[in-house]
């Protein structure tokens, strides 16, 4: 069950850092640009369109005082580096390109053979940079025919260390050798890997350590130790073990970052001998011949002819923070002010809504306000009419512009959104005021579930304590009882927590208003961790509940009172408001969902007995952690996809907003099961 029963990872791959910037590109730093691996897509197309729609949105801009000054300064000569570059010069931008090794490094760093797939299926290529699915081989030297003809102002072996903006508004980009170009703009397309991870080990800096495997069929006969934990390290294994005796070093437990065929083909050569895993085990030193091993167990040398390092490699964030460039969850000075002045705002909205509207209402009513229809309606629901005017604003705004994020299913995000303005406008705005009988002030109880509403326990109370409640209490009572003990069940058995993201009047604000910054969400497994106070809220809501119905049988009719003034200031006037809302530009959009809400936290238990409700991936996760970033709810649903499981209420909070599956380039998560027909489709889309 979600929240408990867990066992706690060596690492947390979960946690994740990624670039401040806009859907332009642009980072926080006005007028430099970020596209390709950096901004989280590993894939060469996506990087090739990203420049390439970059540079054509930058044509036209203000040009160049002088002669000396660059409309664009690109740094870094990959797929992105590349496509910039051309597209400026078709574009007739002046330009430079600058690499601090060589052109197209990254692929040329492939190993020999590999297929460069021309993923996501369905996009073009745009822009003149050539790219189809083809080897390594195949597309380095189409590149170097193309460049060859090009005329691109390339300039290699200049490795860029500070990038820096005058007081003319240009831009001055300078190598670690001195020079240093001008430029308008500064397009920073450097990717996310940058120098290999060393291990530190004394004896490394000798000549049979490498930190990639270019050719496997060099090696023949050989002592072998690879040491990590990845996909890459996996795959270097397998490329070895048939020619040599191969010891893979793993710092972990268990094998838990690879793809599920990965580790099944890893877990099958160690079963049959043709290779060793080491778990809980590190390089201590490198000697010539041999390398000493530690683990739990002590120390072990043995012979070693070669040492594959495959442990990552660091990017490139201390040269980013020196130009300037945020991280997306950095706190500055800025946002602690912002942070301040916006929770204090809240926090007195709120108070007023709970307590100050009365002697307002008196005075205006007194005053005469009655007089203007509009006016006395805004005025006496005026929070109602704010927040579903949120709703709607930014519904529409998700509605009509581009999801420049979203590959594939737009159109479960599109209708998710309508749902949620839809349930917020009609069910819990406008019904409620209709002067009818039978629907009153109660109406929004048709949606509005126990125990994240204590509206039932009142009117179980009228109904069953009281004993003299009118017909329309009774059939309240009733209905709010059925909703909550079989029709939620049934739901969450069928469909999860979807009643979060589709219906809920909270999961509304937070899908619409709290879109721009769904990315905020915590992660990791200390924030897993956290979640679990849900549980202790959800307690309180079923002793809060236990008073409205026994007030008068068990507490006294002051104590009672009290009880729930306490009860309601702070959990859903305080805490919805802080957590609820005010945390939106700072937490993102579901910091109440995921520790507050004990209608969430009852939908945990009921997924934890039975859901049919579940998202499933294939074999073709890229690990670019596009999901992870985007997931309000803040799981790791990288880690599910890569090991191939199922992912649902029982092991995680998924409210099934969509996102994960409408981000993902590579078509890896589907609501349900992968079938062998869908895999067919897929196979037969790629052909």
């Amino acid at each position: 069950m979600w929240g408990f029963f867990e066992s706690r990872p060596e690492s947390d791959p979960s946690v994740l850092t990624f670039l401040d910037f806009n859907e332009n590109l642009e980072t926080n730093v006005p007028g430099v640009y970020v596209c390709g691996d950096i901004t989280g897509y590993p894939l060469l197309k996506i990087s090739i369109n990203q420049a390439h729609d970059l540079v054509m949105r930058l044509a036209g801009r203000k040009p160049p005082p002088s002669e000396d000054v660059f409309d664009l300064v690109i740094v870094g000569a990959g797929a992105a580096g590349l496509s910039a570059a051309k597209t400026a010069k078709e574009q007739g931008l002046s330009h430079v390109l600058l690499e601090g090794a060589t052109v197209a490094a990254t692929v040329a760093n492939f190993h020999k053979g590999k297929i460069l797939f021309a993923e996501p299926e369905g996009e073009p290529v745009r822009g003149p940079l050539w790219f189809e699915e083809c080897t390594r081989e195949e597309i380095l030297e189409k590149w170097r025919r193309d460049l060859e003809s090009a005329g691109l102002n390339i300039e290699t072996g200049v490795k860029v260390d500070h990038v820096g903006r005058g007081a003319d508004g240009v831009f001055t980009v300078r190598g670690k050798n001195g020079r240093t170009f001008r430029g308008m703009r500064v397009i920073l397309a450097v990717g996310r890997q940058g120098d290999p991870r060393k291990l530190g080990a004394p004896g490394e800096d000798g000549g049979h350590v490498i930190y990639m495997l270019y050719d496997p069929g060099k090696y023949r006969n050989q002592n072998i130790v690879v040491v990590g934990a990845g996909d890459q390290a996996a795959e270097s294994v397998l490329a070895l073990c048939d020619n040599n005796r191969v010891i893979m070093a793993v710092r972990g437990p268990e094998l838990a970052r690879p793809r599920k065929r990965n580790i099944q083909k890893l877990h099958g050569k160690a079963a049959r001998g043709e290779i060793q895993i080491l778990f809980e085990t590190q390089i201590k030193e490198i000697k010539p011949g041999t390398v000493v091993l530690t683990s739990p167990e002590g120390e072990r040398e043995t012979p070693c002819d070669q040492v594959i390092v495959n442990a990552g490699s660091l990017p490139p964030y201390p040269f980013l923070k020196k130009t300037g460039v945020r991280m997306a969850d950095a706190w500055t000075l800025r946002r602690k002010a912002f942070f301040a002045v916006f929770i204090s705002f809240i926090i007195g909205m709120y108070m007023y809504k709970a307590f100050g509207q009365g002697p307002l209402l008196a005075a205006l009513g007194g005053a005469g306000a009655h007089a203007s229809p509009t006016l006395d309606f805004a005025v006496r629901h005026w929070y109602g009419v704010l927040y579903t005017s949120l709703v709607l604003g930014f519904g529409a705004w998700i509605l009509s512009r581009p999801r420049n994020r979203h590959y594939r299913l737009h159109n479960y995000v599109r209708w998710r959104t309508i749902s949620c303005m839809f349930f917020q406008t009609v069910f819990l705005f406008a019904l409620p005021l209709i002067p009818a009988r039978y629907l009153g002030g109660k109406a929004a109880m048709l949606i509005t579930v126990w125990p994240l509403s204590l509206m039932p326990a009142k009117f179980v109370h009228q109904a069953a304590v009281l004993g003299a409640a009118r017909p329309e209490i009774v059939f309240y009572a009733i209905f709010t009882a059925l909703l909550a003990f079989v029709g939620m069940p049934l739901f969450v058995s069928f469909h999860g927590k979807r009643y979060c993201s589709w219906i809920c009047g909270c999961g509304a604000l937070a899908e619409t208003f709290g879109e721009p910054w769904r990315r905020l969400a915590p992660k990791g497994f200390l924030n897993r961790r956290r979640e679990r106070i849900i549980y202790i809220v959800l307690a309180a809501s079923v002793f809060m509940s236990g008073v409205l119905v026994l007030r008068e049988v068990v507490f006294s009719k002051e104590s009672a009172a009290s009880i729930s003034f306490w009860y309601n200031l702070i959990v859903y006037t305080l805490f919805s408001g802080i957590v609820g809302v005010g945390m939106y530009p700072f937490l993102g959009s579901r910091m109440w969902c995921r520790y507050l809400c004990p209608l969430a936290a009852y939908m945990n238990l009921l997924g934890a007995v039975w859901s049919r409700y579940r998202i499933s991936s294939n074999d073709r996760c890229i690990d670019c952690a596009q999901c992870n970033r985007y997931c309000e709810m803040g799981i790791d649903i990288k880690g599910f996809a890569l090991q191939q499981k199922p992912l649902s209420v029982r092991n995680t909070p998924c409210i099934g907003c969509g996102e994960c599956i409408a981000v993902c380039p590579m078509n890896v998560l589907k609501f349900g099961d992968w079938t062998e027909k869908d895999l067919r489709e897929l196979q037969s889309e790629k052909t």
